[in-house]
């Protein structure tokens, strides 16, 4: 049930682009943050003639966020920056002292 709750409330809390994992921050503020999920096609060919390669540029969060078929409203391609992990069991802490108990009842 616990962990429903917390599911819950992930789906629920507003996903906002400053707390994602593809949200690249401006010098400006991050209000001209953009999103490394959605890159812009260069249809520039400069770099075939002096061979020097064009910095990769990415569009815009609240463009982002404004269009369905990219993240949207919702933020389909929302993935948060920090999971809080819980650990599973017993917390006696872990490490060899779990394996070398089994190890020695193995052989």
């Amino acid at each position: 049930m616990k962990y429903f709750i917390i599911f819950l409330s992930y789906i629920a809390s507003p996903k906002f682009c400053l707390h994602c994992t593809h949200f690249i921050p401006h010098d400006l503020g991050n209000k001209f943050g953009t999103c490394k999920f959605f890159p812009v096609k260069n249809t520039d060919t400069s770099f075939l003639v002096t061979g020097e390669k064009e910095e990769v540029k990415y569009n815009y969060c609240s463009v982002a966020r404004n269009y369905d078929y990219m993240c949207g409203e919702y933020a389909k391609h929302y993935f948060p920056k920090y999971i809080d992990i819980e650990p599973i069991g017993d917390n006696r802490g872990g490490g060899d002292d779990d394996l070398s108990g089994l190890i020695q009842s193995v052989f």
